[in-house]
């Protein structure tokens, strides 16, 4: 290893872990648990794709496993870009709502939900009786410790 490689990893290492820092320790080791993540994540991801594209070369020519394997890329690429999209512009999209707002939604809800309801329940009374029963059932299955 060059000496000067050498020198700039200690300086490194030693400003990373000087206790005047901004950083905790618990903080300093998630960063650098993060910073090791981010760049394992490349050649994995590398791999990952070299690995569909050598499944994809059992079934099809060179050339569609390639184009296969680029479209499916460009796939997750663009699903990914999307959600990153969604994820900034949430905040931007949802407005503040207190919690009056919020209890006349619940509200309009559930009248829509009564009116559109209330004709079936009341020509079969007897089904609906069931279905809920059902549903009750099914659900007290669901909650743990019964």
């Amino acid at each position: 290893m060059h000496p000067l490689s050498t020198l700039m990893e200690h300086l490194v290492i030693d400003r990373f872990l000087q206790k005047d820092t901004a950083l905790s320790g618990k903080k300093k080791a998630g960063l650098f648990f993060s910073v090791v993540a981010f760049f394992l994540m490349f050649p994995a991801t590398g791999l990952f794709i070299r690995a569909g594209y050598l499944r994809l070369l059992q079934d099809y020519p060179p050339e569609t496993a390639a184009a296969l394997t680029a479209l499916a890329v460009v796939c997750v690429a663009f699903f990914s870009f999307m959600v990153a999209l969604i994820l900034f512009d949430s905040e931007k999209m949802r407005p503040d709502r207190d919690s009056s707002d919020i209890q006349a939604l619940i509200r309009s809800g559930l009248e829509f939900v009564e009116k559109e309801l209330a004709e079936p329940v009341q020509e079969h009374p007897k089904s609906a009786l069931f279905l809920a029963s059902l549903a009750g059932f099914l659900a007290g299955k669901q909650i743990p410790g019964r």
